[in-house]
């Protein structure tokens, strides 16, 4: 059996709030913890309270670090999630030193923002599973035209774009190329999905010099830590 440590929160009309960490848990590997992400479920519980779990990345595992069910009738004031997804992440940085260098969270703009306040050295980066699902999502909209393309808009957030390109959809010329709409869904997902794959699969803390077989990744992933290992008596 496990125990649970209360989290004291801020009481704010419209919302009920209830937290708790877990620190047996925390104890024994809060300080080791270089990865967390944050996820709220719906409709798991008979009184309607949305539930949030943090995860800790341990071993190639995710360990549950906290809980947060949070209510609200909807007369609550505007930013009231966010600040209490802020003083719960806050509860387990402070007293359990959980500095993490990688954060996750799905799009949701309250768990973003909380991560970014309580962890702002961490880089934060969207869930894969919630990355595809978006775009899986957007590509099976079909004849919705994307917004009008600005040169001088995308070249002050990236440079590198010449100002000569135009997307095939507003050049004056037309192109020989297949509709979008006339390629399959599946098909454009999967060669969409692809980018991102090849793009996140890297493990983000691994040093760039460093590359070791999955065989041998999944070995290093089941070795004890050196904390664990039982102390050695004598010379």
């Amino acid at each position: 059996m496990y125990s649970i440590e209360p989290i004291s929160l801020h009481t704010e009309g419209g919302f009920d709030a209830l937290a708790f960490a877990l620190p047996d848990m925390l104890r024994k590997f809060g300080g080791r913890i270089r990865e967390i992400s944050i996820d709220s479920t719906w409709h798991t519980n008979g009184a309607n309270y949305e539930l949030y779990a943090v995860l800790g990345e341990v071993y190639g595992s995710g360990l549950p670090l906290g809980f947060l069910l949070l209510q609200s009738n909807g007369s609550g004031d505007k930013g009231a999630k966010a600040r209490f997804l802020s003083e719960f992440l806050g509860h387990l940085k402070k007293k359990w030193t959980i500095l993490p260098k990688i954060t996750l969270s799905d799009k949701d703009l309250s768990e973003i923002h909380a991560m970014r306040e309580q962890f702002p050295e961490a880089k934060h980066q969207l869930c894969f599973w919630h990355a595809l699902r978006a775009i899986k999502k957007r590509l099976a909209t079909l004849r919705r035209a994307p917004a009008p393309y600005n040169v001088t808009a995308a070249r002050k957030k990236y440079h590198w774009i010449t100002e000569d390109f135009v997307p095939a959809g507003q050049s004056p010329v037309p192109l020989v190329c297949v509709s979008a709409s006339r390629i399959p869904t599946r098909l454009r997902a999967y060669n969409a999905c692809s980018l991102p794959k090849q793009h996140i699969r890297p493990r983000p803390l691994s040093p760039a010099s460093i590359f070791v077989s999955m065989v041998s990744f999944r070995r290093l992933q089941f070795l004890p830590h050196p904390n664990d290992l039982p102390s050695r008596s004598g010379p």
